[in-house]
């Protein structure tokens, strides 16, 4: 299973071998920068992984726009999953 999205230049991706798929689901996001999904832990908390493209500085408020939009919808999917153990990784800071 794998779940993309993405931009035309650049994007983000998730690999999940065919064997875990059925205890994954993909997380709604909110942007193009974020895919984000669900692995279901039995016996122990869920891990919500995400792969995050940040825009690049450009000094401008443009770029601060949408760098707090990412962040934002970063902090939802926080939000919507209390409990859950997160991994975040991705590119730009």
């Amino acid at each position: 299973m794998s779940v993309y999205d993405g931009r035309s230049f650049a994007g983000t991706g998730i690999l999940v071998r065919n064997q875990m798929s059925k205890f994954v689901v993909p997380v709604s996001r909110g942007s193009p920068r974020v895919t984000a999904l669900r692995l279901f832990n039995v016996g122990s908390q869920d891990i919500v992984v995400c792969s995050i493209y940040m825009p690049s500085n450009n000094n401008n408020d443009d770029h601060m726009i949408e760098f707090v939009s990412v962040l934002g919808c970063m902090q939802s999917i926080i939000d919507r999953h209390v409990g859950c153990l997160f991994v975040f990784g991705g590119d730009r800071l």
